[in-house]
């Protein structure tokens, strides 16, 4: 049984674009759109639906320099009703697993399965959590909700399936 508010969150978190990752994507992204701007500019005759490429690597540019100057924040939370990530909730009775990815390195990236796997396989972005805290949340998750939900399977850790 529950012994919090089910509304309550557990465990809270964010991915911030104004991070590395953030930085990575806009570096990666702008050249991307640099290069098709060449590639256009120097190589002649082309199709001109290719003028959509530059086009699509601009936009994807402002997008992720404008989430890296204001610091926009992806933000998940799990509670004793299920995850939110983002807009999308997610109960416990349509989770088959929760557990963790990347269990070598210094932090890890939560997840969650619905079936079928691997294609319910998804992953919580963040910029990561300490192992010490994971190991926290899972002993938390295994008293609030294995009662209520005994189909989860709480913890572990595991390879990031690659699609």
């Amino acid at each position: 049984m529950a012994t919090l508010d089910d509304s309550r969150p557990i465990h809270i978190g964010c991915y911030r674009y104004r991070s590395a990752n953030g930085f990575i994507g806009l570096f990666v992204v702008a050249v991307l759109d640099g290069a098709t701007i060449w590639a256009l500019a120097t190589h002649r005759p082309f199709p001109r639906v290719l003028l959509l490429a530059p086009i699509l690597f601009t936009s994807a540019v402002l997008w992720v320099a404008r989430a890296v100057i204001f610091n926009f924040r992806r933000v998940y939370s799990v509670s004793a009703d299920g995850i939110r990530n983002g807009r999308r909730f997610v109960p416990w009775s349509d989770i088959a697993r929760f557990g963790a990815c990347d269990p070598d390195s210094e932090l890890v990236q939560l997840f969650y399965t619905t079936k079928p796997y691997p294609r319910g396989f998804h992953l919580l972005l963040s910029n990561g959590i300490s192992p010490g805290v994971y190991e926290d949340l899972i002993d938390t998750l295994r008293k609030e909700i294995q009662e209520r939900f005994p189909n989860v399977v709480i913890g572990g850790y595991e390879v990031r399936p690659h699609r």
